[in-house]
């Protein structure tokens, strides 16, 4: 008798999929990342051998494939709110949270302090290509750091959780967590896009919490400690953080209604939610919600472009393994004339993601190099309008502490047209409200940001204007101490590089910490 599993032969098919290095075998990534400190490209080596595992497949295939599940109540009946995750979700969670997806551009530490948001977009577009879906809570958390500079209070007690590597899932309060995720809750039913159509509405109850009561059509990464909560205040729409679990251990005012039902990104989960008199802080002033998070926004738009565009790769390194192996009519598809074609128009258009997405991440773009004396420069003087430059502003106050003064070198944004004094007069208000140590201001246009920031409340004393590059160069080496952090932000056109290329030109030799130059 024959068994049915003998009936045949399979043939003409090709492997299973894994079991290569995502960095090594990926010569666009390679050379994006050239130039990077050697020990930098060994941890990249070693990521994409990690992720490049049949194991590690393997995780993302059962995560997709076992989406979570709300629990709403115990067997007791006692409301709470779960979400029940695969265990495969977890250890994609466990190896992003340890190599600092969430947090490693705000971690000037390490061999690649020189060069963090480089290191993390390459990490992010490889870990991409397993699995997307649990990103959304690394995206998430990485870029709340930038809304939470609005309130140093809330980033002094959630960063140092931010910032550790050991993933904890628990619900507890945060004084009991190893690590803290943040997750973000902004549309509503009447209104996506349209944030100024949100109803949810926010009451200050006393004391530091408000009181928020509403809904949300989508709320990111559920399962997070904390959410980043637009709601309209007296004085209009503002930003909050809700915390999942108060201060006392109990649970806060936040029901979860259902998840979403979706197409693609099943391993991660998005709910929609009721807040029924949730406590939660201020981020920012009231009836500034859209500038507090419009610096998050913009981080998390770029994360979106780099993991597409890691979903790129693995979508042409998966269709090529197979041409390579199927046959027809005489040869391997990957030899076909055809197909040939299709897949060198695949190979373009991956390419050509990659390099528009990390790329756009350096040269002259967020590039941060530590002197030997502790002094960092951030060198992002390719392009300016006002969203990028309140994000880089952002990212400068999150780097700054009582021990560690900053300093923002800002020159024109060109081509905003008849609104241009207007915007760089909202763009010094910006700079006193992140708390800068010190501003400088180069060229007649820029003069308008000092004008906005001393308008809003900036010291005027650490107000200076210059003409040109070298007056501005002169005037920061009268003042920088070792450890300082220096931001260099305007329009190409300024040549403001220049400004960060004098300062690394003759370095100090003081062995400071903050790790080599690059």
């Amino acid at each position: 008798m024959v068994s049915a599993a003998d009936t045949h032969e399979v043939f003409n098919q090709s492997p299973p999929f894994a079991g290569f290095n995502l960095f090594s075998s990926d010569p666009t990534l390679g050379a994006l990342v050239e130039g990077l400190p050697q020990p930098v490209v060994d941890q990249l080596t070693e990521h994409g051998a990690q992720w490049g595992t049949p194991e590690t497949f393997e995780l993302g295939r059962i995560a997709n494939d076992q989406p979570p599940v709300l629990r709403n109540f115990d067997g007791n009946g006692v409301r709470i709110d779960a979400l029940e995750f695969h265990p495969a979700y977890h250890a994609l969670m466990r190896r992003s949270v340890a190599s600092g997806l969430q947090c490693s551009i705000w971690d000037a530490s390490g061999d690649e302090a020189n060069a963090r948001a480089v290191t993390r977009a390459a990490r992010l577009y490889m870990t991409a290509e397993v699995d997307a879906g649990h990103l959304n809570a690394m995206t998430m958390t990485n870029a709340s750091v930038a809304a939470l500079a609005h309130a140093s209070d809330l980033a002094d007690t959630w960063l140092p959780r931010i910032r550790t590597r050991r993933y904890d899932s628990s619900p507890r309060p945060l004084s009991a967590k190893a690590n803290a995720l943040i997750g973000l809750g902004f549309a509503e039913k009447q209104g996506g896009s349209d944030l100024g159509a949100n109803t949810t509405a926010a009451v200050e109850s006393g004391g530091r919490f408000w009181t928020i009561t509403g809904h949300k059509w989508f709320m990111s990464a559920p399962m997070s400690d904390a959410f980043l909560v637009l709601a309209q205040a007296e004085d209009g729409l503002s930003c909050f953080l809700v915390p999942r679990m108060l201060p006392d251990g109990n649970r806060n005012a936040i029901r979860l209604v259902r998840l979403k039902d979706k197409l693609g990104n099943r391993s991660n989960a998005t709910a929609e939610a009721e807040f029924d008199g949730a406590a939660g802080w201020l981020v920012g002033e009231a009836g500034g919600g859209i500038p507090t998070i419009i610096d998050m926004v913009t981080l998390t738009r770029l994360d979106c472009a780099v993991a597409s565009a890691g979903l790129m790769r693995v979508a042409l390194a998966e269709a090529t393994h197979h041409l390579r192996y199927r046959k027809a009519f005489g040869a391997a598809l990957i030899d076909q004339p055809l197909m040939t074609r299709v897949v060198a128009d695949m190979a373009l258009d991956a390419v050509a993601a990659a390099l528009g997405r990390v790329r756009s991440i350096s040269a002259w773009r967020m590039q941060v190099t530590t002197r030997p004396d502790g002094v960092t420069v951030i060198n992002d003087a390719y392009n300016a309008n006002p969203e990028s430059m309140r994000a880089a502003l952002a990212a400068l106050a999150a780097m700054g502490r009582p021990d560690r003064r900053t300093h923002a070198v800002l020159g024109p944004m060109a081509e905003l047209g008849p609104a241009s004094e207007e915007e760089h007069r909202e763009l010094g208000k910006t700079v006193a409200a992140l708390g800068i140590g010190r501003l400088v201001v180069v060229g007649p246009v820029a003069t308008a940001i000092a004008d906005g920031a001393i308008a809003a409340g900036f010291d005027v004393s650490s107000v200076t204007a210059v003409d040109d590059v070298g007056a501005a160069v002169k005037s920061l080496d009268a003042d920088l101490r070792p450890d300082d952090v220096v931001l260099v932000k305007a329009s190409r056109s300024a040549d403001l590089q220049r400004v960060a290329e004098a300062l690394l030109l003759d370095m100090p030799r003081l062995g400071a910490p903050g790790g080599a130059s690059r």
